[in-house]
């Protein structure tokens, strides 16, 4: 499993390289383990992804020891028309919501002030830590982590043209297309991921979005998306729990 204190739960590798550059930039990264699914089980039988997470989230609550603290990530995405799966933001609050309250902490209602500030669910007894919460993008709105990012990517950086330049012309001429889009993802839901993920390919070097992230100059790190990400990351896991009346 692992030797550090604190674990910080996340849906798969590319987050977890994501979140060990916060963690390191916060300079917390020594007391933290990002986990995914397939890590956080100890017999490394499951795979990644937010439905995997969600089954092993009561093993991985139940398994704290005293004074360890746990945060969870998850994407919000969006409610599958098709399927009619449900996986918006308060959907999927509910389902990490309902499993954390079982296990003795205070879920409150929602309320929109949590918008890009997360949450920390204190427990009953004082002496146990709460837990934090973040439903990417925001916590608020239905989307991903890529809706997150793609708004801090760096425009004084050279690779920014290629995006703006080639990459985001080129997608919405063959969306314009109906026979072609008809093929394709959903613009209103994955638009930002699909430019995200070429972007990242075209270039040299690492070819996934947690390799890059760390990328000096490619990535506004000071950008207000990061920012209260980071701060969301040292009320969890540094401040004295940081819990919000």
């Amino acid at each position: 499993m692992n030797n550090k204190k604190n674990q910080l739960f996340v849906e798969g590798r590319n987050d977890q390289r994501i979140f060990e550059k916060l963690l390191h930039d916060t300079d917390i990264n020594n007391v933290v383990d990002v986990l995914p699914p397939s890590q956080g089980e100890k017999d490394n039988k499951i795979g990644d992804g937010v439905n995997n997470l969600i089954k092993i989230l009561p093993v991985m609550i139940k398994s704290l020891e005293a004074g360890n603290r746990l945060a969870i990530v998850v994407d919000a995405d969006y409610f599958d028309e098709i399927s009619n799966k449900k996986g918006s933001f308060l959907k999927r609050r509910e389902e990490i919501c309902e499993i954390i309250s079982r296990n003795g902490y205070i879920v409150p209602e929602y309320s929109p002030s949590s918008k890009m500030k997360g949450e920390i669910f204190p427990h009953k007894d004082n002496e146990i830590p709460p837990i934090g919460l973040w439903i990417m993008p925001n916590h608020c709105d239905d989307g991903m982590m890529e809706d997150l990012i793609f708004d801090c990517i760096n425009p004084e950086n050279g690779a920014a043209k290629i995006l703006s330049k080639h990459i985001e012309p080129a997608i919405d001429k063959l969306l314009s297309d109906a026979e072609i889009s008809s093929y394709f993802f959903n613009k209103e839901k994955h638009l930002n991921k699909v430019k995200l993920e070429t972007w990242v390919f075209w270039q040299n070097g690492e070819k996934s979005m947690g390799g890059k992230f760390g990328k000096k100059g490619l990535f506004n790190m000071e950008h207000e998306n990061i920012k209260n990400l980071k701060d969301w990351l040292k009320r969890v896991f540094v401040d004295d729990y940081g819990i919000e009346d």
